[in-house]
């Protein structure tokens, strides 16, 4: 779907899934904002991400299902099912899921 600038809406479940190694669901994508965010859903699948650093954006992760080991710069936290953590431009992070449950964030 196209949002446009009358806006638009997607039920659970829609939106262009990508699947490499996780599952990606792009809610709203940068060029359907004019290039100033992404929205994603996705689903932990392996191990996680291995440690990054975003240089041009900040990094928001919703916990929607299950808990991550988040790490922010050089702290870990574990997040659970409705934690919100905000990672700052030019911060290294990564996340690993907890157990064996596929979190969805």
């Amino acid at each position: 779907m196209s949002f446009g600038h009358t806006g638009g809406v997607l039920d659970a479940g829609e939106g262009k899934t990508i699947s490499v190694g996780d599952s990606y669901t792009y809610k709203a994508s940068r060029k359907e904002t004019g290039g100033t965010y992404a929205l994603i859903e996705a689903t932990v699948v392996g191990d996680g991400t291995p440690p990054h650093i975003l240089r041009t954006e900040e990094e928001a992760i919703q916990v929607l299902e299950g808990s991550l080991n988040i790490l922010v710069g050089e702290h870990t936290v574990k997040a659970n099912a409705g934690a919100f953590v905000l990672v700052p431009r030019g911060t290294v992070h990564a996340f690993s899921k907890v157990g064996t449950a596929q979190p969805r964030y």
